[in-house]
């Protein structure tokens, strides 16, 4: 008996490897495997001011769409030399893009490029916004956009046809004046000093007066001619006054004076005697008033100064501290 075999043979087209160059993706990926006649779509994402000029695969050149190329891969087995794997590129160029910007009300605006000039993409352009004398900087655009800056130079990396604008925002006039005793006035405001006579619209201004003479004082602070500020019977005026939220012309006076000296005046009712030590004292300065009975058959029974209420001794000594004017003290004995 003769025996009979029946062979069926299959066949399958070859795969081959399909790698991509940077900015580059098949069907989202990197790389893939595929047959021949199959379809494949690739992606290019150009580098930021970038345009995609073309595409190659293994170098030689064939025809995308933009950003896109779909291509059907080849049967590389059936060419010679033979092929078994494809890599596929996009080219990619900076273009031209065009620069503008003009000059500003308040200030000027300068650039590393003249205005109107045409640059390859991903160059940067250096910008420099000098305000004029009590202006400064208020906002930075491009393309009518605003962006976070507060600086007096911007710097922009060109991807597309731009326009730069910078504006200016008007600034407070403010001043110091000291009257009387000689010193100096230090003006202050948002951490820094103010050396130009202008500060930010609603910055809080603090004036500082140091006396050329450390034993000389403050007498009054005004501001645009009104009194804010003075020593009184019981305090002294500050070395430092603070205007708030300043929005207009602000003109600030100090008056120095030289600290005033007190005489203390003190006398005695009934028998016995009563002296201050030191009789004369400079403002802020202390004294202490001593009572001395004529005898032992007599004792200090109480105090009386500027003519206030009697305050009952005890002890035949009274302590002053902190004088702020002058006094009249009695001892009763």
């Amino acid at each position: 008996m003769q025996a009979r075999f029946y062979i069926a043979p299959r066949f399958q087209q070859v795969k081959y490897n399909i790698t991509t160059g940077d900015n580059v993706t098949v069907n989202g990926q990197n790389s893939t495997t595929a047959r021949g006649g199959e379809s494949l779509t690739f992606t290019a994402v150009p580098p930021a001011g970038q345009n995609v000029t073309g595409w190659t695969v293994n170098g030689e050149a064939v025809a995308g769409n933009g950003n896109t190329l779909t291509w059907t891969v080849e049967n590389g087995c059936l060419t010679k030399p033979n092929v078994t794997a494809y890599h596929v590129e996009a080219q990619f160029s900076a273009g031209e893009y065009k620069v503008t910007y003009s000059q500003p009300a308040g200030g000027t605006l300068s650039a590393s490029v003249a205005a109107g000039t045409r640059v390859n993409g991903g160059t940067k352009v250096a910008f420099t916004a000098e305000p004029d004398k009590g202006y400064e900087i208020d906002e930075w655009t491009v393309n009518g956009h605003s962006v976070a800056n507060s600086s007096s130079t911007y710097t922009l990396n060109v991807t597309e046809n731009s326009t730069v604008a910078v504006t200016f925002k008007a600034m407070v006039p403010v001043s110091a004046v000291r009257d009387g005793r000689n010193g100096n006035i230090a003006i202050t405001a948002n951490g820094k000093t103010i050396t130009d006579g202008y500060v930010s619209s609603g910055s809080d201004v603090t004036f500082t007066i140091t006396p050329e003479n450390t034993d000389d004082m403050v007498q009054a602070w005004q501001v645009n001619g009104s009194t804010v500020a003075e020593m009184t019977d019981t305090a002294d005026a500050p070395l430092t006054y603070t205007v708030k939220n300043v929005t207009a012309k602000t003109e600030v006076s100090a008056t120095l004076i030289e600290r005033p000296t007190y005489t203390i005046t003190v006398t005695s009712e009934g028998s016995g005697t009563a002296s201050a030590e030191p009789a004369s004292v400079k403002r802020g300065g202390s004294t202490t008033v001593t009572a001395v009975p004529s005898s032992n058959s007599y004792y200090l029974k109480e105090w009386s100064v500027n003519g206030g209420t009697a305050q009952a001794a005890s002890g035949n000594t009274l302590a002053l501290t902190e004088i702020r004017r002058g006094y009249d003290g009695q001892g009763r004995i």
